[in-house]
């Protein structure tokens, strides 16, 4: 991996200038390092070239940010390169390098902020729901933010719009939200959960877009759960159809013992304190990891009739739950569930215990 070998190279500076290891003890990269190498050039795993893939998915401050210049390029182009080298033919390339890490005033950390739009509940107005995605994008290599979320955000923006040109008036409180900071580390969503922690047995359900171009396709449940998504979900199907197989663009509620856990998106910071948190599955012809934080993430990988899916979909699943007789079902928690299996009722003795 090229992250673990640019932190090898500044561990080796590190090494020589507090004398833990000599230049003799060192390996070609870290002797090149060390001995004042302008940068590197190393390839990438395929024709794609991933944002990440230099520094992985760490946080950076101005003490850790690798002081080495390394430069990604397509696998092709470095094989070329490196062919090149091979015959000791002259090669000469250029590169535009423009990068900024900065704090703010006297190194306070830099604030970002999550946008918060909301139609107020005419019954139960703090109780919410909550339609969401993140705002922020990786801006190279090329990357224009389409995948990953571009499509998620004009969605959000899209379902509010239809809410407000339709008169709505949910019984709870619907909060559109655009999260900050989400590739740094779900950042805005965590932030709100814990400013907000008070709050969040008034929260219903929490959708989150970030999956790409394709159409919302489906939701991941809990038993207690499946019928009322079910119903909340079900006027769009059989409304949009794909441009191209001509096939229904429907939601497919999927029925599972638990909640899924963990994930990279913004749901997960909910799903981790019980309030029920959705990433759509997005379905359909477009392949997610194409675009997905490549030089390959721009306008055009966007598909117009999936995204008026998603956003009607999105509009209407929230004002249904908005208007259910009660919040959405929690799913019982850990200790909940050993309590009810340890005071499960015994067959009578003599009677088969199951076969």
């Amino acid at each position: 991996e090229v992250s673990s070998r640019i932190r090898m190279r500044d561990d080796a500076i590190r090494a020589l200038a507090d004398g833990t290891k000599k230049l003799e003890d060192m390996t070609l990269q870290e002797r090149l390092a060390v001995s004042g190498a302008a940068g590197f050039i190393s390839a990438s795993r395929d024709e794609r070239v991933w944002t990440g893939q230099l520094n992985g998915w760490r946080e950076l401050t101005l003490d850790t940010v690798p002081k080495s210049i390394e430069v990604v390029v397509r696998r092709g182009d470095y094989d070329f390169i490196n062919s090149r080298l091979f015959d000791k033919e002259p090669i000469e390339l250029e590169f535009n390098l423009d990068h900024k890490l900065f704090t703010g005033p006297e190194g306070a950390k830099v604030p970002t902020y999550n946008v918060i739009a909301e139609i107020p509940g005419t019954t139960w107005p703090d109780q919410v729901v909550i339609l969401s995605a993140h705002i922020d994008s990786w801006d190279g290599p090329g990357s224009q933010g389409t995948t990953d979320n571009g499509t998620g955000t004009s969605v959000m923006m899209e379902a509010a719009r239809i809410l407000m040109a339709a008169g709505a008036q949910p019984k709870r409180t619907i909060k559109i939200i655009l999260w900050t900071g989400e590739e740094q580390g779900l950042l805005g969503s965590r932030g709100y959960v814990e400013k907000h922690k008070g709050r969040m047995d008034s929260v219903s359900a929490v959708f989150v877009d970030d999956g790409g171009t394709n159409y919302q396709g489906g939701l991941h449940c809990i038993p207690e759960m499946a019928d009322i998504l079910a119903a909340a979900t079900a006027p769009v199907n059989n409304k949009f159809f794909d441009g191209v197989t001509g096939k229904p663009l429907n939601v497919n509620i999927q029925v599972g013992e638990k909640m899924p856990q963990g994930g990279g998106s913004d749901h997960a910071s909910f799903n981790a304190i019980g309030v029920p948190g959705f990433y759509w599955d997005e379905v359909g012809r477009a392949e997610y990891t194409y675009g997905w934080h490549t030089q390959h993430d721009k306008f055009d990988l966007a598909i117009p009739e999936y995204l008026k899916q998603s956003a009607t979909c999105s509009a209407v699943t929230a004002y249904r739950l908005a208007c259910a007789d009660s919040l959405l079902p929690r799913e019982p928690k850990k200790e909940q569930k050993k309590e009810e299996k340890a005071e499960a009722p015994k067959p009578p003795a003599g009677e088969p215990k199951g076969s």
